[in-house]
């Protein structure tokens, strides 16, 4: 099973974390970040994030009628909120995951951590 696109991935973490934006090299970090934590889900997690993924791109398809790495960052930020607060349980919790998931790929960057006032681990090696 391929994993979701790219440029969604890193559209929409761009939204979640605005430091991102414009930084390609943290961009694709995050997507290779985010290529691991994905592909240790079960497999069925994967079919079901892949699937909300799509159903992200023709949201935002539905909505502006370009794919979601081609709308502007605001506009993004509208749609994101639109599928938090949907009236529909599943669309709230498929992107409430992808968010999680999309936040572990780009917090566990140590390229990150200074952004966020992060030192590292604190356990020392042995």
């Amino acid at each position: 099973m391929s994993p979701p696109p790219e440029p969604t991935i890193r559209a929409l973490a761009e939204v979640m974390t605005p430091s991102l934006q414009g930084d390609d090299e943290k961009l694709a970090r995050v997507y290779s970040n985010f290529l691991y934590f994905f592909g240790d889900l079960p497999d069925d997690s994967r079919q079901k994030l892949n699937l909300f993924v799509r159903v992200v791109g023709g949201w935002s398809r539905l909505r502006t009628g370009r794919a979601l790495a081609d709308v502007p960052v605001d506009r993004r930020e509208q749609l994101c909120r639109s599928l938090a607060e949907a009236p529909i349980g599943k669309l709230q919790a498929g992107f409430t995951g992808l968010r999680s998931l999309i936040l572990m790929a780009t917090y566990s960057e140590p390229m990150m951590w200074d952004a966020i006032g992060y030192s590292g681990p604190t356990v020392e090696e042995a």
